[in-house]
């Protein structure tokens, strides 16, 4: 399979930005699917949930979620295994979700900014206001994760 994908007339860099493209319209797609569900099924419970409130919390998610995708971007570019890139995957995402647990860099868990946990109001449950700080962060990261990964796969000798 990859000695026909690299036989098209394309770049590596075209093929990548396109396996990009598809994977970060999939990862916004699903957070902003499931946090319709909510205000959907709320009025089952007899509550009323705000909608403006989950495409919030659904945008939390996906832009946070960027960095997963292009960490995933990234694994897959240095890693040549069917599964090699998920496993490794998977077990950095485990182990910063119990890093960021402890105390002295709690503040900067990436978890906390797609939940919103420090910008929830307490009586309400709702969002007071967007994390810009860290949603600006997360494009950040996500960016250079993805630029690193395109020069990687710019670099490889097939």
């Amino acid at each position: 399979m990859a000695a026909f994908t690299l036989s098209l007339p394309v770049t590596r860099k075209r093929l990548l930005l396109t396996r990009a493209a598809v994977a970060i319209v999939e990862a916004f797609v699903i957070a902003l699917l499931s946090c319709l569900l909510i205000p959907l099924f709320s009025p089952m419970n007899g509550y009323q949930y705000p909608l403006a409130q989950s495409f919030a919390f659904g945008f939390l998610l996906a832009v946070g979620g960027l960095v997963f995708v292009c960490f995933s971007l990234l694994l897959s570019s240095l890693f040549e295994g069917e599964y090699t890139a998920f496993v490794l995957g998977i077990c950095a995402i485990a182990t910063a979700f119990f890093a960021f647990k402890a105390r002295s860099i709690h503040r900067w868990s990436i978890f906390d900014m797609m939940s919103g946990a420090k910008h929830i109001d307490p009586n309400t449950y709702l969002l007071r206001t967007l994390p810009w700080a860290g949603l600006s962060i997360s494009l950040l990261i996500s960016f250079l994760l993805l630029s690193t990964s395109i020069e990687i796969t710019r670099s490889h000798n097939f």
